[in-house]
């Protein structure tokens, strides 16, 4: 965003700035609509003059001795900074979590609350002034997983959120998001920074699951060689309480303060 005029800067690594003007690719103008046969072939020879230069990112590999491209990609930045921040590293921890708000499902309630508090800077459209306060905005990733039907196991959360969607499965294994055009079938890949994110975080917290089910797997198998719920509850104990003295000498002793759940799983095994 071009902070002096508060305007969207060009996305110079988007093809479709070679076919539409930003005008037309404005979405409260109706988008990019349907362009001539001439258009297209003149915005794809653009592209092709420049195979050696920017033009080259839209191009595949192939597309300089065949004359024209079976590939092409985007890579757009969004968002940065927000309204009311100098630059994205103004607050930059608050304006990560504004963004996680954004692309993951905007909670009114948590964003409400936190425009008064580590949202304060925030000066942009208020999307929640509207809603109820515990309304929640589907999330960008969760418009594209709909899009594209890429679902995990289970398919969505279950007992409140306690078991995350793609806990023993996640969606994106083996998935293969396609859009069917009248010339045929366009395969689509797509990524971000903020995706990946999303998704080590649920892996990690799948993998929690995994060990606790593993404390119960060992519990079980010592009851069965001892005979005795009361031996295995005993040996239990002292494995489990080895968790927080584990977690003493890697916190105090070795000083490393950084901890994520896969911080617990590593001290569980």
């Amino acid at each position: 965003m071009n902070p002096e005029t508060g305007e969207c800067t060009e996305q110079l690594y988007s093809p479709l700035r070679f076919f539409y003007s930003k005008d037309q690719r404005d979405p409260a103008n109706g988008g990019c609509q349907l362009i001539s046969s001439e258009a297209a072939k003149q915005g794809a020879a653009t592209i092709m003059a420049d195979v050696n230069g920017l033009g080259g990112f839209f191009l595949s590999q192939t597309a300089e001795g065949a004359g024209f491209t079976n590939k092409t990609r985007s890579n757009l930045q969004l968002g940065t900074p927000l309204p009311g921040y100098k630059d994205k590293d103004d607050d930059k921890d608050a304006q990560g979590n504004l963004y996680e708000l954004f692309y993951a499902g905007l909670n009114c309630k948590l964003f409400t609350e936190g425009l008064s508090g580590e949202f304060d800077k925030y000066t942009g459209k208020n999307p929640c002034a509207d809603k109820e306060g515990d309304f929640v905005f589907e999330g960008l990733e969760a418009k594209l997983k709909n899009k594209f039907d890429i679902r995990g196991i289970p398919a969505q959360e279950m007992f409140n959120g306690m078991v995350p969607e793609g806990a023993l499965l996640s969606g994106y294994m083996g998935a293969d998001p396609v859009i069917e055009t009248d010339d045929g079938t366009l395969e689509v890949r797509f990524w971000s920074l903020a995706f990946q994110q999303v998704e080590f975080e649920r892996v990690v917290d799948a993998d929690l699951y995994y060990s606790i089910l593993s404390i119960q797997v060992v519990f079980l198998y010592i009851a069965y060689h001892t005979g005795s719920f009361f031996l295995a509850s005993l040996f239990m104990f002292q494995i489990v309480m080895s968790l927080p003295v584990g977690y003493f000498v890697y916190y105090n002793v070795l000083q490393i303060q950084f901890y994520s759940q896969v911080v617990f799983v590593c001290l569980s095994v």
